[in-house]
């Protein structure tokens, strides 16, 4: 539902909201839009270019994910990297309309390619990507904090089936050696309250282990946004409150966005937590 077939039930102007344009048609954001030309003419083969910015979008759609190989420094399935950049194509478009979230074209590049990637079981990522890429890709992958400093992964996790959440964190050295994790059941809540109650509890066991230098890392960057309001002590939410609270603790706090492809070991923490455990669960 772009805004050009919007218009037609006069609920829209036909303008593109991310670049501007005067029409916001489906080809327009999957392959026009200046983000969306700019990552397709990084990983297109030049011999390719006429053909693939000529025909019409079923046809078009049609073709790229009937294409089983093409040369990216690898046989890479191009049908998987064409769905994946389609699809975060799409996401980053509704992310700009939806949630007011503007997202940098080369990240949204390298998250099309991790998925491909990862979903073809080639996970040599750093090998398959351009050197080029290399320095830039290191995002991807997990950083160590300062010298000295503790760093705290959280997330947040759903049953699809009872609807209950969980969350978790995991605390690593900064040479990555594991502390400890720690996770609990939260019965039903929103997405937004889990994701704070996670870094609440984190916050609360550093604080507690006498870590006096912490690194917060998230990779939902509305909780980010959120925490670091320097009016946070003054939103009626009672997490963002209390964390704002420990925040003015004498310790050094960072809180930081990171990719969710590198959140996948506390994610995975989260989901071994039983649907019953509403005591916070230590994992040693």
């Amino acid at each position: 539902m772009t805004n050009s077939e919007r218009t037609h039930s006069y609920t829209s102007t036909s303008p593109c909201d991310l670049c501007g344009g005067l029409i916001e048609s489906v080809i327009h954001v999957l392959r026009y839009c200046p983000p969306a030309r700019s990552i397709w003419d990084f990983i297109l083969p030049l011999s390719t270019k006429a053909c693939f910015f000529s025909t019409d979008v079923v046809e078009w759609l049609i073709e790229n994910i009937s294409t089983a190989l093409i040369s990216l420094s690898n046989n890479l399935s191009w049908n998987l990297l064409s769905s994946s950049c389609v699809w975060q194509l799409w996401k980053m478009r509704n992310d700009h309309v939806f949630i007011n979230i503007t997202h940098d074209p080369f990240i949204v590049l390298l998250r099309c390619i991790s998925w491909a990637t990862n979903y073809a079981n080639l996970y040599h990522l750093s090998r398959i990507t351009f050197a080029s890429l290399r320095s830039s890709y290191q995002f991807l992958l997990w950083q160590t904090p300062p010298t000295g400093w503790i760093c705290l992964h959280t997330d947040c996790v759903v049953n699809v089936d009872s609807g209950l959440r969980s969350i978790g964190g995991l605390f690593r050295d900064y040479v990555s050696s594991w502390i400890s994790g720690f996770g609990r059941s939260i019965g039903l809540s929103d997405a937004l309250t889990a994701e704070l109650w996670a870094i609440h509890d984190g916050l609360e066991l550093v604080w507690n282990n006498s870590f006096l230098n912490l690194q917060v890392r998230s990779d939902c960057s509305m909780i980010i946004s959120l925490v670091m309001d320097p009016n946070a002590a003054n939103i009626s939410h009672a997490f963002v409150h209390a964390i704002a609270t420990l925040r003015r603790r004498a310790w050094s706090l960072e809180l930081i966005w990171i990719p969710r492809e590198t959140n996948r070991p506390v994610d995975s923490i989260t989901k071994q937590v039983p649907p019953d455990h509403y005591d916070l669960l230590l994992f040693d």
